[in-house]
């Protein structure tokens, strides 16, 4: 496969697709070319290299879908820093973790969210970041700039390309054990799942638009942003994930791809079917982060006329493992390994299965990540003996080739799309004074998938009051995280070892 960083692919669409379309940000209306795409990323990273950011620096970003998100993006990876993007959800407990660890040089985040989430915490990052405001109304503090003064330095030409296997980004996800760990992605994991996306899954070309309905601090952005610009086609930003909006964006600037997760899927038919729309540009439905059932695929394509595709993948993979591809859905499964990527289903001896049996699935692919950030140890456990990277999911493979999963290894909770660890949360309701022992498990729920409810044991003397700990976990974590429910119990049920079993609690 054809190897070429991110940074070398824009300066080249910049020349090929000078004047073509590269960026439509719905939230400002702004229609930004290849050529003014490229010419804003050479002045954002001077400004930049101006606030003293280096090759192998971190650079945070706290900011919603936009323009400014991938100006930013690009404008980091071209001075061989590392792009650290938040999920703008996260509160300050979360926040100040991530902080402590990738200790970002410049923080670049949306005025107002920057000042209610991450100034409190900004103590845990060391060396007093330097902060660059987007949408700053009010006079800046000593050391604040705002985003187009960012933007108002000369251009930067004439550096060398960052190599295939420098760092790019730390892309955070959280443990099993309730620390975060950063994934650690080079350029070459960037530029060829990028490729991957563009040309393979999403088949693009440049007359295309495509619109994601996730948040770009998603690997996803790979597929709905990195994709597309690498092949010349354009992206269509969406600030926020609301069906109306996402509609009317897609009637509006004639999209033709739309990927999202099946909640938001299930939500666009609904608003679709109350008021309308013109979306006869819509060609193609993409859906990703969870099972969808088949019940909805067909909706989605009789309701919206379109084909589907659906993907499977995780952070460390750069997200795409496998895809089905257009017009060859096959009901339960996620698709066949993408181009250059190998899968395998292993035992807990990390001996291969055969057709058909259940084991635990394991990778091989260019967007396979370098490792934790400054976790080594973690790092060689992601890997089993011959190099191959355990997902911790389990599945199997069919006689055709079609790759269906089976579970999960870990007891992670999928919910609309988001991965919910449960010792994260239970970490959090241990710690609230009248809370003795907590577990967290997964409900079904017919929108989201699965909800996540908590089960409680009181100290004595506690009083068993829901809303208390529900508003609790709201102070201190992202929205989608939190319980839906708490159920408050005498005892939790465990092993003869002490472990609690939480298939009794389900």
């Amino acid at each position: 496969m054809w190897q070429v960083s991110l940074i070398a692919a824009l300066e080249e669409n910049g020349q090929l697709f000078a004047d073509a379309v590269a960026l439509i940000d719905s939230g400002t209306g702004q229609i930004i070319t290849y050529r003014e795409l490229l010419e804003r990323v050479n002045a954002a990273a001077a400004g930049l290299a101006a606030l003293g950011v280096q090759k192998g620096d971190r650079v945070a970003l706290y900011l919603p879908n936009g323009s400014e998100f991938v100006i930013s993006f690009f404008a980091v990876l071209k001075l061989g820093a590392l792009v650290v993007p938040f999920n703008i959800q996260l509160k300050q407990y979360e926040i100040g973790q991530i902080l402590s660890h990738a200790q970002p040089k410049v923080i670049i985040g949306q005025a107002g969210a920057l000042e209610a989430e991450v100034m409190p915490v900004l103590a845990q990052a060391p060396g007093e970041p330097r902060m660059v405001k987007v949408g700053a109304g009010s006079p800046l503090s000593p050391g604040e700039i705002d985003f187009p003064s960012l933007r108002a330095q000369a251009s930067l030409t004439g550096m060398p390309g960052p190599a295939e296997e420098d760092p790019a980004a730390i892309y955070y996800t959280s443990g099993t054990t309730g620390v975060m760990k950063g994934a650690l992605l080079t350029h070459r994991n960037l530029a060829s799942i990028a490729r991957i996306n563009g040309h393979y899954l999403l088949g693009l070309n440049d007359r295309d638009r495509v619109m994601g309905i996730a948040p770009y601090s998603h690997v996803y952005f790979f597929q709905v942003v990195l994709g597309p610009l690498v092949v010349g086609a354009a992206v269509v930003t969406l600030a926020r994930p609301s069906p109306r909006l996402a509609l009317e964006t897609i009637e509006k600037y004639r999209v033709t791809h739309v990927s999202t997760v099946p909640t938001m899927f299930k939500y666009l038919l609904r608003h679709y079917r109350e008021k309308g729309y013109d979306l006869s540009s819509w060609r193609v439905a993409g859906s990703a982060a969870t099972n969808i059932p088949l019940g909805l695929v067909r909706e989605i394509t009789e309701t919206f006329r379109v084909d589907f595709f659906d993907t499977y993948g995780c952070t460390e993979t750069s997200s795409t493992i496998t895809y089905t591809r257009l017009r060859h859905y096959q009901p339960g499964s996620v698709g066949a390994p993408a181009h250059g990527v190998r899968v395998k289903f292993i035992d807990e001896a990390e001996r291969e299965v055969g057709v058909g049996e259940i084991g635990e699935i394991v990778v091989q692919s260019p967007g396979v990540f370098a490792g934790y950030w400054q976790d080594p140890e973690k790092t060689r456990e992601s890997f089993t003996g011959d190099g191959w990277f355990k997902t911790g999911d389990l599945g199997y493979r069919d006689a055709q080739g079609n790759i269906y999963i089976a579970g999960r290894k870990k007891d992670v909770i999928v919910s609309g799309g988001y991965n919910i660890y449960p010792w994260e949360v239970e970490h959090l309701l241990l710690s609230h004074p009248e809370v003795a022992e907590a577990v967290v498990v997964g409900r079904p729920d017919p929108d989201l998938g699965e909800i996540p409810v908590g089960y409680v044991v009181l100290k004595p003397g506690g009083r068993p009051c829901t809303r208390e700990l529900i508003d609790f976990c709201h102070r201190h974590l992202a929205k989608y995280k939190c319980p839906r429910a708490v159920v408050f119990v005498d005892n939790l049920p465990k092993s003869g070892s002490g472990k609690v079993l939480k298939k009794l609690l389900r």
